[in-house]
């Protein structure tokens, strides 16, 4: 019994971990023409976040997928996910176009360890093809679930993000006259939720506020 249980959690931990793989990567794709407007980049440019990150997990997977065989499953899994962690944290602090690569190359190179580690791992715990061939399909069902709830999530973000922008800098009329007020009070509540479902990234004019 405790055999079982084990096998299920470590089951639901490999299809948490591609739920996770898939929202990262994918999320790149709605990153990208933020990171153009930011930095100025061509579309050429910023397509590096994406294909440094695929080039970084082909790479990872084929160079260091060995160490599932000569360290283990489980610390070439908690390897990959400690890179990938760390990678994670630091996009906190970076704030230049290289160092956001970096680590977007990093994380993919983690991604690569970790799965090959996992797919292993699958195969291990598998009694019969059958077995294997269902939980491979499930893990590829999550994978599609983390590709769709991982941008989305970004989506909302940038629009919170943008709806704030937008609040923020209706108060510029007032203070250049040096009237008081404070961030949200807004003379035309229509022309914020314009603003908000146009999702202007920065700011709305002053004037039309």
């Amino acid at each position: 019994m405790a055999a079982l249980s084990n096998r299920a959690a470590t089951r639901w931990l490999t299809f948490m971990m591609f739920t996770m793989f898939a929202m990262t990567t994918d999320s790149v794709g709605v990153i990208i023409p933020q990171v153009i407007k930011e930095f100025g980049l061509s579309m050429t440019a910023a397509g590096a976040f994406h294909y440094a990150t695929m080039t970084a997990i082909a790479l990872g997977a084929v160079t260091l997928g060995h160490l599932a065989d000569t360290v283990g499953r489980k610390k070439t899994i908690i390897l990959g996910l400690a890179i990938f962690a760390v990678a994670s944290s630091l996009f906190a602090v970076a704030s230049s176009f290289a160092f956001f690569l970096l680590l977007l190359t990093v994380s993919g190179a983690a991604i690569g360890i970790f799965k090959t580690g996992a797919l292993a791992l699958i195969g291990d715990i598998s009694a019969s093809t059958t077995e294997h061939t269902s939980t491979m399909n499930t893990v590829e069902g999550f994978f599609g679930v983390g590709a769709i709830i991982g941008p989305a999530i970004v989506i909302a973000l940038l629009s919170r993000a943008a709806c704030r922008g937008v609040r923020v800098d209706a108060d510029a009329p007032r203070r250049l006259h040096g009237e008081p007020g404070g961030p949200g009070r807004i003379r035309d509540l229509g022309v914020f939720r314009a603003a908000c479902r146009r999702k202007i990234p920065r700011r709305v004019d002053a004037g039309s506020l």
